[in-house]
């Protein structure tokens, strides 16, 4: 984990640098604007952009290639995606610091995760107007990787203390942190649970719920002593059932 967060720390240090910054600032803007011509699509727009790119170093032009392809491909889904593009960026770019600053980190990671399904179905949506169709499965993913985020922290307590960083295993000890994430956990459940009740009433998907709520009963009875199974193996296992749920709900 240590190497993990030297890697990361290295590449932000990159992407942070002044210069990148501004090609990246660079891309985006011209993403934007390639992104809001009628007709033109993601492979068209970066090869729009490609030129632009002549005469830069790799890490330069590759960090512009990605602002502009990211913006282009937001708005060829929905000029909605392209005006909330900025937000998961945000966060992406927020994160990483958190645990520097509050406990609360657990949660930032989740809320960054949450951007996954929750983008998925503005993509296919294309409008906020039913975002009631989503917001329990996105609640559920908030919840549940926070609480399988402070499992995984539980590994890491030693060097969250050495290092200053702010998780909840080294603020409040192991078994109190896990006790949170339990927490946690029983909400992401009761999340599901919900959406189960609103929108995927069906004896089918009740029996995938049943299978959910074991293996987070399985995860928190072994988290303290198993922490790698718990997360690894466990969590897999979890979102493939929570796949299956939901597939089974909607058929």
């Amino acid at each position: 984990m240590e190497d993990t967060l030297i890697s990361l720390a290295h590449g932000f240090g990159i992407a942070f640098q002044p210069d990148n910054l501004w090609y990246a600032f660079i891309g985006c803007l011209v993403g934007t604007l390639v992104g809001v011509l009628p007709g033109i699509g993601p492979l068209a727009g970066i090869s729009i952009v490609l030129p632009v790119t002549f005469g830069l170093n790799a890490t330069q032009a590759i960090i512009m290639l990605a602002g502009a392809l990211y913006l282009i491909s937001a708005a060829a889904i929905a000029p909605i995606c392209l005006w909330l593009s900025p937000i998961p960026v945000a966060l992406f770019v927020v994160y990483p610091y958190l645990k520097r600053f509050t406990s609360l980190a657990h949660l930032g990671l989740g809320l960054v995760w949450s951007m996954g399904p929750l983008a998925g179905w503005l993509a296919a949506a294309q409008s906020l107007d039913r975002f009631g169709d989503v917001v329990w499965l996105w609640l559920f993913s908030v919840l549940w990787v926070a609480g399988f985020d402070i499992i995984y922290a539980t590994m890491d307590e030693a060097f969250d203390r050495q290092a200053g960083l702010h998780s909840l295993p080294a603020r409040l000890g192991r078994r109190p942190a896990l006790n949170v994430a339990v927490i946690l956990h029983a909400a992401a459940f009761s999340a599901l649970c919900l959406m189960w009740f609103k929108q995927l009433y069906s004896d089918t998907a009740l029996l995938w719920l049943a299978a959910i709520a074991i293996l987070f009963v399985w995860q928190h009875v072994i988290a303290e002593r198993k922490p790698e199974f718990a997360f690894f193996q466990l969590n897999g296992a979890l979102g493939f059932l929570v796949f299956g749920f939901v597939f089974a709900g909607v058929r």
